[in-house]
């Protein structure tokens, strides 16, 4: 597992972090991976050739991000360096990012000069980038990008920073054609901030989220909802017990996925079973904790890395869960 960038907290104040870490499930131990240009809130996507390219992300911790990091950057785990890559049409913040099956990686909405409702494409094994004509339905800040068994990625919900309101819409990118698509199928909760995972039967699980701070102040959206691609229907997905936003939600090796922590979570722990779409709850972690990081390892547990505490101090610890 590889942690790269993030949030510290030194002298009183949160600073972004330059450094990279690599974790050894072997000797259960972490150590240096060099260091890459400071930012939090950015994208991380391994790559089909076992590198790891960086993106997007805020060289300077503020509410609203004003210094949106412009580099682009490779990791190299065979020499465990970095190298720069070439650089995006428009750095971005929080955009919706996906590995499409052809090895590309698709970059939608976020913001940065503007609230953006464009696509980019980059291509790791030209090092370039390329736009589509296509635009998504609105623009889309902190939306997730799910990519299908058919090549096609599913774009849920987001803050529009356009019409400054959260999306109920769903959109389809078709890698194909560089189509985008607006399904008729709705989010019953318009949310960002939300994990979306893909169910062995095709199915995308949507888990938590905010919504309209606006009309309902702290707004949590309570419960998850199910997304059926094939069919264009949503439908429940029943309720994890409790709201959550800054949650990690990891596949396990049977199929079953693992959500853990969030910013209103604190100690909880959930388990989500696709073949009888229901809830339970499992071990709690040892550290609550939000904004963390979670990787799902070769031996099947999960490593569980980083985040803030409900106190908001920044951790440094990490945690292993065993299915």
């Amino acid at each position: 597992m590889l942690v790269a960038g993030g949030l510290g907290y030194e002298n009183g104040n949160y600073v972004t972090v330059a450094t990279a870490e690599r974790y050894d499930p072997k000797t259960g131990a972490f150590s240096s991976a060099g260091t890459i240009e400071q930012r939090f809130h950015h994208d991380a996507v391994l790559l089909q050739d076992g590198r790891v390219l960086i993106l997007g992300g805020c060289r300077s911790y503020t509410v609203s991000c004003n210094d949106v990091a412009q580099l682009v950057e490779l990791f190299d785990p065979a020499s465990s360096s970095w190298k720069p890559a070439s650089k995006a049409f428009q750095p971005r913040f929080v955009p919706a990012v996906a590995l499409l099956q052809d090895g590309r990686v698709l970059v939608a909405g976020g913001f940065g000069s503007t609230n953006f409702t464009s696509l980019e494409l980059y291509d790791p094994k030209t090092d370039s980038w390329s736009s589509t004509v296509a635009k998504l339905s609105g623009s889309r800040n902190r939306a997730s990008a799910t990519t299908l068994a058919n090549g096609k990625v599913v774009i849920v919900g987001g803050y529009d920073g356009i019409a400054k309101q959260y999306a109920a819409a769903i959109d389809v990118f078709d890698p194909k054609t560089g189509l985008v698509t607006t399904t008729t199928a709705k989010l019953s909760e318009p949310r960002s901030m939300h994990s979306a995972s893909l169910l062995p039967d095709g199915r995308i699980l949507i888990v938590g989220g905010v919504c309209d701070t606006a009309q309902q102040p702290g707004c949590e959206v309570a419960g998850a909802e199910l997304f059926d691609p094939a069919a264009d229907t949503i439908a429940s997905g029943g309720s994890p017990t409790t709201n959550v936003y800054y949650h990690t939600t990891t596949r396990l090796g049977d199929g079953r996925l693992l959500v853990v922590g969030g910013t209103t979570t604190e100690t909880l722990a959930r388990i989500f079973t696709p073949q009888l779409a229901s809830w339970s709850q499992t071990a709690s972690p040892l550290v609550p904790r939000g904004e963390h990081a979670a990787a799902l390892l070769a031996d099947g547990r999960v490593l569980i890395a980083g985040g803030t505490a409900p106190s908001g101090a920044v951790l440094t610890d990490a945690e292993l869960y065993t299915p």
